[in-house]
């Protein structure tokens, strides 16, 4: 026979943090099981020929975080709702757990990888880090053991520290990621170009550069 398990707020969050802090622990240690690897991300080249080609993307993202007011703030909220909630008689309320420490701003840096496949939805491994930028991408091509891919690519903002780190891994090649490409050259037509082309939207100047050689571009 089933039963319900209910739950109460902070018992959730405890479950929540603890199994989050246990797979971070597992990635640190590089723990976490893969079911796939680069050496099986094969698609055909210009040429007919079959090879393995990994895309590697990096990019910087501002993650919202709770701040210290915030954290304050509801430790107000719950202590006032003991307060007006009426006691059991005979019972004593469990001490309520210290606050942790918020952070000093409503947002904060973190550093995303994305290493990926030609089939992107069957080969893809997504990771996210605070702190320094150069922590990115080791650890995740030892996990996918990038080495022994024939084509590895990597595709940036045009973030002169995302390129940096991402030639540390000995990639093929490093580039534009297709959106901030499309951007460019939509700039350039609106500085640049003729008449009729000033008026072409940026979803535009995306089309011209999904259908257009690098040479037309």
């Amino acid at each position: 026979m089933l039963r319900a398990c209910v739950w109460g707020k902070s018992r959730f969050a405890k479950i929540i943090d603890s199994e989050g802090r246990a797979i971070l622990e597992a990635a640190q240690a590089e723990e976490l099981p893969m079911n796939w690897f680069a050496r099986d991300c094969l698609t055909i080249d210009p040429t007919g020929k079959k090879v393995s080609r990994v895309y590697v993307s990096a990019d910087g993202v501002m993650v919202p975080v709770t701040t210290q007011a915030e954290k304050d703030q509801r430790r107000q909220t719950v202590e006032k709702q003991r307060r007006e909630k009426q006691r059991r008689k005979g019972m004593r309320r469990r001490r309520l757990p210290a606050v942790k420490k918020g952070a000093d701003q409503r947002y904060k840096q973190s550093y995303r990888t994305v290493i990926y496949g030609q089939d992107k939805q069957k080969y893809k491994l997504v990771s996210v880090r605070r702190g320094n930028h150069e922590s990115m991408g080791p650890r995740d091509s030892r996990v996918v053991r990038l080495p022994g891919v024939q084509e590895k690519l990597g595709l940036v903002d045009g973030a002169v520290c995302l390129r940096r780190n991402l030639e540390g891994l000995t990639l093929t090649a490093v580039g534009l990621d297709f959106f901030h490409l499309s951007e460019h050259v939509h700039g350039d037509y609106l500085e640049c170009g003729a008449p009729h082309q000033r008026m072409e939207t940026q979803h535009g100047s995306q089309t011209r550069s999904r259908r257009s050689s690098i040479r037309d571009i």
